[in-house]
């Protein structure tokens, strides 16, 4: 298969991917949902400071001190940069957390990510020009903005039926995220094994860490709206860091393969610890002689 045709295999399985994610994020909102999380001002100001701010300038420090390779490093910070993936959702639902307040925080900083993404990429130099400062602004708006926005209005417009339709295009978006990782794995496997030594996995697992034990200290006294907030900031936005790893960096690969190994890191550790919660949730409790709820519920509100 020639580099053309498999560019445009990989464009299409990028967009295909975030829309259906977008798209089925939005429609499985209440506008109620946003509300509740901007009413709680206290912690919407410390989770966003976090989300926003603290954590893609951990990993600017983690990058700065142990990664050698430049382009690596950049697919590293565009992950940081991307806050909030929707699989926070499924992961704070699994763990027991507050799965509306998870919602509506991933709506909120995924469309946030529109202004600050550009922002943090043209602060720390990563865009060398005001034309790839655009190039970004305009990937998000067109693959993160627009999908949660058609989705809010379908939402709107037919809440019974767009329920369904948001677990299956989540459905969709999980075997996309997939074969996009398996396509960049392949094509790039050389600069990969280079990857791997250049610090990047180490950076990778002290940013992921700190990132969910921060998440977990500002989500507040309740433990279900600290769950959500840990697995919320842990999860970053993986999809639009690739695509815009795809248009904006598209003749560094290793930009790409740096966005894999943070994307990869944002999605295990977080996960290893939903597991964690959900199994100390799911333990007798010995004083009622009771087993709580399953942890590991077939459906939820949050999408998929």
């Amino acid at each position: 298969m020639s580099e053309s045709t498999l560019d445009l295999l990989q464009g299409l399985l990028i967009t295909g991917t975030l829309w259906a994610a977008g798209v089925g994020l939005g429609s499985s909102v209440k506008p109620g949902q946003v509300l509740a999380s901007l009413r709680r001002a206290g912690l919407l100001g410390r989770v966003t400071s976090l989300d926003l701010v603290l954590v893609p300038a951990i990993m600017w420090l983690s990058v700065s001190l142990l990664v050698s390779d430049e382009d690596v490093g950049t697919g590293l910070l565009l992950v940081a940069f991307a806050s909030a993936g929707p699989l926070g959702i499924k992961l704070a639902s699994r763990a027991g957390g507050d799965v509306a307040y998870a919602i509506g925080l991933v709506v909120m900083l995924e469309l946030a990510n529109v202004v600050v993404v550009p922002v943090w990429a043209a602060l720390l130099g990563i865009a060398a020009s005001p034309a790839v400062v655009l190039d970004i602004l305009r990937t998000l708006v067109l693959l993160v903005l627009l999908p949660i926005a058609t989705g809010l209005a379908i939402g709107s417009r037919r809440p019974a039926q767009s329920r369904r339709w948001a677990a299956l295009l989540d459905r969709i978006s999980d075997v996309g995220v997939i074969a996009i990782v398996a396509l960049l794995l392949a094509r790039h496997s050389s600069v990969v094994g280079d990857a791997l030594g250049t610090g990047a996995p180490v950076a990778v697992l002290l940013f992921v860490m700190v990132a969910l034990a921060a998440g977990w200290m500002v989500g507040g006294p309740g433990r279900d709206t600290r769950a959500a907030t840990s697995l919320v900031t842990g999860v970053r936005a993986n999809g639009a860091a690739v695509a815009i790893a795809a248009s904006a960096f598209a003749a560094e690969p290793a930009v790409g393969v740096g966005v894999i190994i943070a994307g990869l890191g944002s999605v295990v550790l977080p996960s290893l610890l939903a597991l964690g919660l959900a199994l100390v949730t799911s333990r007798p409790t010995p004083w009622r002689g009771r087993t709580r709820p399953d942890p590991w519920p077939r459906s939820h509100d949050a999408p998929g």
